[in-house]
């Protein structure tokens, strides 16, 4: 036999169809579906003078109105108290409520929803717009951080929440609370009139054609399989001129020769670094390290290049250096080492595996930059001497990382020069070198020198006493000339 419906009828609630019954002489029950559904949420059998209880006698395959909704699939589990669920939620709905990160998190405090039966997530705000702008709401919509794509339902999705044993509104309220009993456009056209679009009537699950110009409620839904979100790295520039900052990281290696191997960096929890929100925490990472070009400056170079650890955020690299065995006039042995100085612009690209599907990203870029000043520095200094000193004895103090042909075997020594960029005021400076003499140092774990030059001030009275200072630089070999550095001097009568 056929089934006919009238169009009025595609149109009624579905509650309103409940006591017609299912069954016909000859039909096979319906007992599968080859996806998941959600129930009608309707619990009430009913006969023609009203509701009555949902038993064989009332609504069994023999009675007058036999096979209702409320007898079969998850709403009569639920009332049964057999059906598992993931979450919550009313007759036989499974609802998760998600917080502003997509956490699960108790309903009341949740601006999203989960269907656990439909996999859908939907949010809980109930939007105002006509359809042609409903379009323009979606695509800017943002809401649960780690879902993405929000977009108008189907028809059918938005069919999927209504709770036909509900009303004003038709709906789980304790889920969806902002639910107001109206039209809810989805992203259905009506085929029998274009200009108009198919909307839910949340007052009571029943299906609507309004005009497109109209405004009716809107509410987004998602995919809800989890749209991949980039992963996520939070990273600082390294300036190794920054001793300070550098402290953690410069233990000492043991070293067979009298001075200290420049060495590598290691840099635990350099990185904050993570595959995304907390329910891609499962995600696997690779970091990609790539040394970008370098203009108008000098280039930082690494005899190891940095890399990163994306499992524990650690930064590890080794600056370029050399050395020099220098044989000194005395016969004395020593082994003289520089560094590299300059820019290093570095580029992490972090990747996760979960994917790109449905607009979802898994990558990530971040810039850094790793510094060692090739300019020497020049050291500020405090002094304090008694009076009547014939000679104050002043040691100006200075560093450098690269200064290259320092000592050459065979050649000349080459040494930075000093020169005094301000005279003291209350005195003289006697004796001074034009040169500064180097001893090797790697405060900054990387190699270099620090410079030493002593000389004489002389105040112009014996008798003085009170503050003078006076300034200082210093031109490594490269031409690179530092900053002042000042020295004060303190006279004090004892």
């Amino acid at each position: 036999m056929g089934l006919f419906f009238s169009h009025e009828t595609l149109h009624r609630p579905r509650r309103a169809l409940a006591a017609l019954g299912c069954a016909a002489a000859g039909m096979a029950p319906f007992t599968s579906f080859s996806a998941d559904l959600n129930d009608t949420g309707l619990g009430q059998c009913f006969d023609a003078s009203g509701p009555v209880a949902c038993t064989q006698a009332n609504v069994g395959d023999s009675a007058l109105h036999p096979r209702q909704d409320a007898r079969f699939g998850r709403d009569a589990q639920a009332a049964a108290g057999s059906l598992v669920k993931i979450g919550g939620g009313a007759a036989g709905f499974d609802f998760t409520a998600l917080d502003t990160t997509g956490q699960p998190v108790a309903p009341g405090a949740h601006v999203c929803v989960r269907d656990n039966v439909t996999g859908l997530v939907w949010s809980t705000e109930t939007l105002a717009s006509t359809f042609t702008a409903a379009g323009a709401a979606a695509a800017g919509y943002s809401r649960c951080s780690q879902w993405q794509g929000w977009r108008l339902p189907t028809r059918r999705e938005l069919l999927s929440i209504v709770h036909n044993g509900a009303a004003q509104p038709a709906i789980d309220a304790a889920y969806f609370p902002a639910t107001v009993p109206g039209g809810y456009w989805s992203g259905d056209v009506y085929g029998l009139d274009t200009a108009r679009a198919w909307a839910v009537d949340f007052a009571d699950g029943a299906s609507l054609a309004p005009a497109q110009s109209a405004s009716n409620a809107l509410r987004l839904v998602s995919a809800g399989a989890g749209v991949n979100q980039a992963p996520r790295i939070t990273i600082a520039n390294v300036n190794l001129d920054d001793k300070a900052a550098m402290a953690p990281y410069m233990a000492p290696e043991a070293s067979a020769y009298p001075h200290w191997r420049p060495q590598a960096m290691v840099m635990p929890g350099w990185a904050s670094v993570s595959p995304g929100p907390a329910s891609e925490s499962t995600q696997n990472l690779t970091a990609t390290v790539t040394l970008l070009p370098v203009t108008g400056q000098k280039a930082l170079e690494f005899d190891v290049p940095p890399t990163l650890d994306p499992a524990t955020g650690t930064l590890s690299f080794k600056v370029k250096y050399q050395f020099e065995d220098y044989v000194e006039n005395t016969g004395g042995h020593r082994v003289m080492w520089n560094s590299s100085a300059g820019l290093a612009r570095v580029q992490v690209e972090l990747k996760d595996n979960g994917g790109t599907a449905n607009g979802g990203v898994d990558t990530s870029t971040a810039v850094f930059e790793i510094f060692l000043d090739p300019k020497p520095k020049a050291v500020d200094r405090s002094i304090r001497a008694p009076w009547r000193n014939l000679c104050v004895s002043v040691t100006v103090m200075a560093w450098d990382a690269d200064t290259v042909n320092m000592f050459e075997p065979g050649a000349p020594i080459i040494l930075p020069p000093l020169k005094i960029a301000s005279l003291p005021k209350n005195g003289y400076l006697e004796d001074v070198n034009d040169f500064f003499t180097p001893a090797y140092s790697n405060d900054h774990k990387v190699a270099g020198y620090n410079l030493y030059s002593s000389f004489c001030y002389r105040p112009f009275s014996m008798t003085y006493t009170g503050l003078d200072s006076f300034t200082f630089t210093v031109t490594d070999t490269d031409g690179n000339v530092s900053e002042p550095g000042t020295i004060n001097i303190e006279i004090y009568e004892n």
